[in-house]
């Protein structure tokens, strides 16, 4: 299955009832997973981990925070993304969390 039909619905409250006015679907595409044995990584490559912890994340505004990578000579390419992201606290108004990210560049 490549498509994926999720119905949702949403009030004021967290019983689920599936009125009309309270509910839609989308189709969303999936990609084929790709394993590790797909993939084309460069021969040389590095990978760095980057972690930034206790990030207050507001909740009415988008926040970003740069993390500064490696200092390098020649040019190098980011060619993959890794993210984790943990949520520390729960019911609160800001919720911290934890934001894990592996970055994976090589000479192209």
């Amino acid at each position: 299955m490549d498509t994926a039909h999720p119905v949702t619905t949403f009030g004021t409250d967290d019983t689920v009832q599936f009125f009309k006015s309270q509910r839609f679907s989308k189709s969303v595409f999936l990609m084929r997973y790709r394993g590790p044995s797909d993939s084309n990584d460069p021969k040389i490559f590095f990978i760095y981990d980057l972690r930034l912890d206790n990030f207050a994340v507001p909740v009415e505004e988008t926040k970003h925070a740069f993390i500064p990578l490696a200092m390098v000579k020649q040019n190098h390419y980011i060619y993959k993304v890794k993210s984790q992201i943990a949520l520390l606290g729960r019911n609160r108004p800001r919720q911290a969390c934890s934001l894990c990210v592996e970055v994976f560049y090589s000479i192209l």
